[in-house]
């Protein structure tokens, strides 16, 4: 008799590991789907408090801000399970617990982490493809760090939803290949991803290809290169879609990352803008690294008549701005990578008006910018009008 003795729980753990990995991925994009038509603040904190309540069975999920004193905070919108008690209100930190309460002081990530590129994309077409035969992959496990991760995810997702709808995941027959790989680029390395379907329904396909553009076109094409500084590409061909990604690899904060702060969101999908001082002959700099309310703020400033520069995802791209005189300037302090003045003191040297945007407590703007307006997410349209319009002396 032969006895053969493997320790497999190195191998048990792993597998756990990425069983955990791939559960967050899942609720993360559940979370995504059922908040994407929402507009209204007050729901989206509605419906992500209770789908993250029911997903983890628990008691109670809130959503708090950290007060700079890093000691203390205050839970501003809770779900509560029949029965639990509300936790709405000003508390101390520690009543988190001894393991919690480090881990987010010292900067944690506890929502997003580095990001493999084979268990995020083998997950997702895994969970809709009629079959394995149906999807291949081809490409190194790479690790994405949580920017990069974070449009990723939602590409992917975004991409498989619409093969399931559309494209070869909604026949038996379709194919879909995924490939991607490192390669070298000015110096620096850079991310590439192909996805290629096939065996499409042709009727499916004309459909797809009547309707506008919509959020997977504006993600690829427009939120991936400006938050991440590469190149996106959709289109829809015989046999399904295909799309190709380019990006740098480097560092870049997740929205869902504990360290960032709120982020600073526009509401108010009002466009008009019309009632407010007109900004025309101003020629407005934009500094914001979000894509989304990039967009919104340089809608509602060209609304008033100005003429936007930008906007910028960087301060490297914004000081180049300088070049063209801004009047004004309407900027972002938090760039993913934590606050940043460097733009600010150039404006404020210059005698430029600006004003900030900002999802961080007051506390983190130097007292040099003391007489500078800030606004606070959550800000409308309107108010980034008017704000600025006050600082360049303009009368509604």
């Amino acid at each position: 008799m032969v006895l053969v003795y493997n320790n497999i729980t190195a191998r048990k753990r792993a597998e756990a590991a990425l069983r955990a990995s791939e559960e967050r991925l899942a609720i993360l994009l559940n979370l995504t789907d059922a908040l994407r038509p929402l507009k209204d603040p007050l729901e989206i904190l509605d419906q992500s408090t209770r789908i993250l309540g029911e997903y983890m069975q628990a008691d109670r999920t809130f959503i708090a801000m950290m007060e700079p004193d890093g000691v203390n905070r205050d839970v501003y919108h809770e779900y509560l399970r029949p029965g639990a008690s509300s936790v709405l209100g000003h508390h101390n930190f520690d009543q988190f617990g001894a393991f919690v309460s480090p881990l987010l002081r010292e900067g944690h990530i506890m929502a997003v982490e580095d990001v493999a590129t084979l268990s995020l994309t083998e997950a997702e077409l895994s969970a809709q493809a009629h079959h394995e035969e149906q999807y291949s992959l081809d490409g190194p496990d790479l690790v994405l760090a949580p920017k990069a991760a974070e449009v990723l995810t939602l590409t992917v997702h975004e991409l498989t939803t619409n093969a399931v709808k559309y494209g070869a995941l909604s026949t038996p027959h379709g194919r879909v290949s995924v490939r991607w790989a490192t390669f070298e680029r000015r110096g620096a390395s850079w991310f590439g991803f192909d996805w290629s379907e096939e065996g499409a329904p042709a009727d499916a396909l004309a459909e797809a290809a009547s309707r506008k553009p919509g959020f997977g076109s504006e993600l690829i094409e427009g939120r991936l290169p400006y938050e991440l500084g590469g190149r996106g590409k959709l289109t829809i061909e015989p046999g399904g879609a295909r799309c190709r990604l380019e990006f740098p690899m480097k560092h870049g904060a997740s929205m869902l990352e504990t360290t960032a702060p709120r982020r600073a969101t526009v509401f108010g999908g009002a466009l008009d803008m019309s009632a407010e001082a007109g900004l025309t002959g101003h020629r407005v700099l934009v500094l914001e690294d979000d894509f989304y309310l990039a967009s919104d703020t340089r809608r509602a400033l060209e609304g008033a008549g100005a003429e936007v520069l930008g906007p910028c995802a960087s301060e490297g791209a914004a000081m180049d701005e300088m070049d063209d005189n801004p009047t004004a300037a309407v900027v972002d302090v938090n760039l993913g990578r934590g606050p940043s003045f460097e733009l600010a003191r150039s404006l404020k040297d210059r005698g430029t008006p600006f004003v900030f945007i900002t999802g961080y407590d007051e506390e983190i703007i130097p007292s040099e910018f003391d007489g500078i307006a800030r606004l606070q997410k959550p800000v409308e349209l309107k108010d980034v009008v008017r704000s600025l319009s006050s600082a360049l002396g303009l009368a509604s």
